[in-house]
């Protein structure tokens, strides 16, 4: 039989057992203030903390948990967990847990889109810890934070995409010795009751379960994070935060105070917000916010903050994370942006939200102007549709070319822009960047070109026309001269006859404008002032007119170089539609004035090469031309007027443009309807002295002698010759070159020389003027040669004296005129002889 223990034995046995309960009861107070910390802890983290068991419902979150997802805590309790999962990135989910589950990995991390209540999209950054009992997986803890500013962020400047290292590591903690020696103390303490030992046993399993979790949520976080004191000293440090600060957590904690790692200029706002947030109702201060952080290394660092207060305490919970290559991304991209050679822009609900410098220099406007304005009115009404119907089908992938549209910017002028857009994201929100480049020069320059392509064309056609043309007039001039001379001077028929001579002269001046479209049209240049050309040929062509002219010329106006029979006309042609414009009467205002053109020229009505150039303006007080019209002025065979005779062949402006053109100047004609007509001339400026002029000396027309001609064209040779023998003159002619050289050779031997040869410049067949008069050169180095042709501005025709002959008559020429020509050649080689 057992005996039983003494009284004295049994007293001393409940004392210790007394005496254990104490104990243990002191531990479970420990432990329960433990939970109540790690409790608060994760209460106010700012990460989402979340639990959910085999079956995929959450069976623990945190308040961050209900404040991201919008639902209440009831709701989330009954809902699965991949509902809040982005339809797209669900299957993903399921199969991370169910791989997790199955290979028993002890931790994972996971990127994907919420869908909160409201149907907000937040994206969160989740690590998932898989929870064993007894071996056995039986949930996951998670712990998600809201990464949607990185994720944003990414999305808008388009940079590479940054990776956050979350570096694992081992976060479980089994107290198998604990647990151990517990075992053994119940097992040596059986009298003690069995369920208030299993009780105790739990609880404390709990308790310190608890304690490790907590923990291994502020040493794995990825964060950098601390626990901040009252009196601003740093109670706790993570592994993140040792790393970002350079200094090890035995020389931070409870030894260093934030304050060290503030640059100057934050610490006293972040001293406020420190004090402001322990005051008790404060909420002003923020909750993040930015600041510079300064480590070891004194490298300032930008930082996004986020605080919380651990409920119940004065200690505080900041989270750190290192924007600094953001900000610099983001510097870089303003840079790039507002520096760029071409206009930049972003746009969201068609309003300009970000604007570079190049923008507002191509619109006039400024760039506080533009923010919030309405792309479209920059955009000219003709040009809307267009261009919402193609950046549209830019934006959707369905054009990848530029496209072309007219801008108006904010002083009315007009711009050819080519534009491009791709969309964005700016500031979170879906954003349009568009691509805005002047090409107006371009344009114009297109214009310019199309233009020239034109006339040239014509000159070509003109170029053979011209000369044909001439000699016929110059065979129906001589013969009305010849049947002015020998008929009547009074009646009927004379009458007639000097109008089909005035009708010649009007022919001679039309096959004039043909030639100047040809590249026998050259400009004979001589550097002069140009007032007197203006005065002359604007007050020539007003005369009988019931208009009447205002000159105005500026001081000092620079010399031209310029041929004044052409500049001449273009003046005439100018003031004729002006005339036109103004059948009432009225008044035309000729100026002329210095202008330097010393930046690039932008618009029709400026030259686009930087120089010196004398500017003369025209302006009438006409009806206007038409808007659609103004675009085809310059145009060949263009004509608002009635086609016939002293209205309308549609050369006028051509000719003019042709002429300026080969100026090297530039003409455009700026007009409004209903409010007259200015037409602008630029001519550059010549740094030439002018020579002085030498009036020619003509003979009287006395001198009579033998004359050799020599052209191509029955009709004209035989008229020249009766025009020349009525005149007196022994006159021989000569249908070849040929028969040119073997005539003249035989006058020479028979001692009876020609005084002067007239040459045809082109010829069907044979050699034609400029090889003759070399010929003849070689066997009379004296003779005395002029040379005749349709193309005045032709360089023989030009410049005689340079390819052998004494002079130059352009076909067609009268009686008058031939005489004059040979009397002055015939004088001045008198003259040279004695």
């Amino acid at each position: 039989m057992e005996k039983k223990p003494a009284y004295d034995e049994l007293e001393e046995r409940i004392r210790t057992l007394e005496k254990e309960l104490d104990r243990r009861a002191r531990i479970e107070e420990q432990l329960k203030g433990a939970l109540e910390s790690f409790r608060s802890l994760i209460e106010s983290a700012g990460d989402l903390i979340y639990r959910i068991n085999l079956k995929g419902h959450f069976t623990f979150f945190n308040p961050k948990v209900v404040e991201t997802t919008g639902y209440s805590e009831e709701e989330l309790r009954k809902i699965h967990y991949s509902e809040l999962i982005r339809s797209d990135y669900r299957e993903a989910a399921a199969r991370l847990y169910e791989r997790q589950y199955i290979e028993r990995i002890p931790v994972t991390y996971f990127e994907f889109p919420m869908i909160a209540r409201d149907g907000r999209e937040v994206w969160l950054g989740q690590q998932v810890q898989t929870i064993f009992e007894h071996d056995k997986v039986v949930g996951f803890h998670a712990i998600a934070r809201n990464i949607s500013r990185r994720k944003l962020a990414e999305l808008e400047l388009q940079a590479v995409k940054e990776t956050l290292e979350h570096q694992i590591q081992e976060r479980t903690r089994e107290l198998k010795d604990a647990n151990t020696l517990l075992q053994r103390e119940m097992e040596e303490r059986r009298r003690l009751e069995e369920e208030e030992i299993n009780r105790l046993e739990q609880a404390g399993a709990l308790l310190r379960d608890s304690e490790s979790r907590y923990r291994s949520v502020f040493e794995n976080s990825g964060t950098a994070t601390v626990i901040l004191n009252a009196d601003s000293t740093i109670a706790m440090a993570n592994t993140e935060f040792e790393k970002l600060s350079g200094y090890t957590k035995a020389e931070i904690e409870g030894k260093m105070k934030w304050t060290e790692m503030v640059v100057p200029e934050d610490l006293e706002k972040m001293k406020d917000y420190f004090a402001r947030r322990r005051k008790r109702g404060d909420s002003s201060p923020p909750a993040e916010y930015d600041f510079h952080f300064v480590g070891r290394d004194r490298r300032v660092k930008h930082i996004h903050l986020r605080v919380g207060m651990i409920p119940g305490t004065d200690q505080q919970v900041s989270s750190l994370t290192d924007i600094t290559y953001l900000r610099e991304t983001e510097k870089l991209f303003q840079d790039l942006f507002m520096n760029a050679e071409v206009g930049l822009y972003i746009l969201q609900e068609g309003r300009f939200r970000m604007v570079n410098r190049r923008i507002t220099a191509m619109t006039g406007y400024t760039e506080q102007e533009l923010i919030g304005l309405k792309s479209m009115e920059l955009v000219h009404p003709d040009y809307r549709k267009k261009v919402r119907q193609y950046s549209m089908e830019m934006l959707r992938g369905q054009r990848s070319s530029p496209y072309e549209f007219v801008a108006v910017s904010k002083q009315g002028d007009l711009r050819w822009i080519l534009e491009t857009v791709t969309p964005v994201f700016y500031q979170g929100k879906r954003a349009v960047l568009g691509n805005f480049a002047d090409i107006t020069k371009n344009k114009l320059m297109e214009r310019e070109q199309l233009r020239a392509q034109r006339l040239e064309s014509i000159g070509t056609l003109a170029a053979g026309l011209a000369h044909d043309f001439n000699n016929l007039l110059n065979v129906i001039l001589g013969r009305i001269e010849l049947s002015l001379i020998s008929g009547p001077k009074e009646g009927a028929l004379t009458r007639n006859l000097e109008e089909a001579k005035r009708a010649c002269l009007r022919a001679a001046e039309l096959a004039g404008r043909f030639i100047t479209f040809s590249e026998g049209g050259a400009p004979r240049l001589k550097t002069a002032a140009i007032d007197r050309t203006l005065i002359t040929a604007t007050n020539e062509n007003l005369s009988g007119t019931n208009l009447t002219a205002e000159f105005s010329f500026g001081g000092d106006l620079w010399n031209v170089r310029f041929d004044e029979a052409q500049i001449a006309d273009v003046i005439r042609i100018v003031i004729n539609n002006s005339v036109d414009a103004m059948p009432n009467g009225g008044n035309i205002a000729v100026s002329a004035k210095n202008e330097i053109i010393d930046q690039e020229a932008w618009g029709a009505n400026l030259p686009d090469r930087k120089g010196r150039y004398v500017h003369i303006a025209i302006r009438d007080e006409g009806t206007g031309i038409p808007t659609e019209h103004q675009s085809r002025l310059f145009d060949p065979y263009f004509s608002t007027k009635m086609r016939g005779n002293k209205k309308g062949m549609g050369l006028g402006l051509a000719t003019a443009y042709s002429i300026v053109q080969r100026h090297h100047g530039h003409i455009a004609v700026d007009s409004i309807p209903g409010s007259g007509t200015t037409v602008h001339i630029y001519l550059p400026a010549s740094e030439d002295i002018v020579g002085e002029h030498k009036q020619a000396s003509l003979g009287s027309g006395s001198c009579k002698g033998r004359v050799l001609v020599m052209d191509d064209e029955q009709m004209v040779l035989k008229i020249v010759t009766d025009l020349l023998r009525h005149a007196g003159y022994e006159v021989e002619g000569a249908g070849d070159g040929g028969q040119t050289i073997a005539l003249y050779k035989k006058a020479l031997q028979e001692k009876r020389p020609f005084a002067v040869v007239i040459l045809d410049l082109s010829v069907n067949q044979g050699i034609g003027g400029k090889e003759i008069i070399k010929q003849l050169r070689e066997v009379d180095p004296r003779v005395a040669g002029i040379v005749s042709s349709g193309y005045a501005d032709d360089p023989v025709m030009r410049e005689p004296r340079k390819y052998g002959f004494l002079a130059s008559i352009q076909k067609p020429y009268g009686l008058e005129q031939l005489v004059q020509k040979l009397s002055e050649v015939m004088d001045n080689e008198k003259r040279s002889g004695q």
